[in-house]
């Protein structure tokens, strides 16, 4: 199992964003960043964001995911359905990076249930990122405490969704 500690080869990891990163946002902010500190900046949607080294949780953390597409049913109502990459490859219009609508759903290992209902109990509203392949997927803020096996992320392209999968699925388990 991989330990706590920043691993440049992790192509999946859960770590925390520094908590004073909305200081950190205010144009006038007279926080300075120490590199030495054990934070790593990435950059999302022109966002520069300060993100622990410290693994909380890794690809080895989980146990399947499963790609579903929101769609909208008869009666109005959104609906997640089951789809694979290879369906979504068929059809150049889901793969535009405009489309954002894919859902990923990930199970956890025991121990990965149990790392993130501990993380997330310890760090409400902290942000969570979730970097695959050395690039920031997103980093949401943690509302309340994770419990149980599963959790949804939704509101993904293609390309996140291929990521995502890739390094789970191409992971040594």
């Amino acid at each position: 199992m991989l330990s706590n500690a920043y691993s440049e080869n992790s192509i999946l990891t859960f770590r925390l964003v520094r908590p004073d990163q909305d200081n950190l946002t205010q144009p006038s902010s007279e926080v300075k960043i120490d590199k030495n500190q054990g934070y790593e900046l990435f950059v999302k949607d022109i966002e520069n964001i300060w993100i622990d080294k410290k693994v909380e949780l890794d690809v080895k953390d989980i146990k399947s995911v499963i790609i579903r597409i929101i769609t909208m049913s008869d009666s109005g109502e959104q609906e997640y359905l089951p789809i694979t990459l290879a369906q979504i490859a068929r059809s150049p219009d889901l793969k535009s990076p405009s489309m954002n609508a894919f859902s990923v759903l990930l199970t956890f290992t025991k121990e990965g249930e149990t790392k993130i209902a501990n993380v997330t109990e310890k760090n409400i509203h902290r942000r969570l990122a979730v970097i695959v392949n050395k690039r920031l997927l997103m980093a949401p803020r943690i509302q309340d405490k994770i419990t149980g096996d599963e959790i949804a992320i939704s509101g993904l392209t293609y390309d996140e969704i291929k990521s995502l999968s890739d390094a789970i699925n191409n992971s040594s388990k």
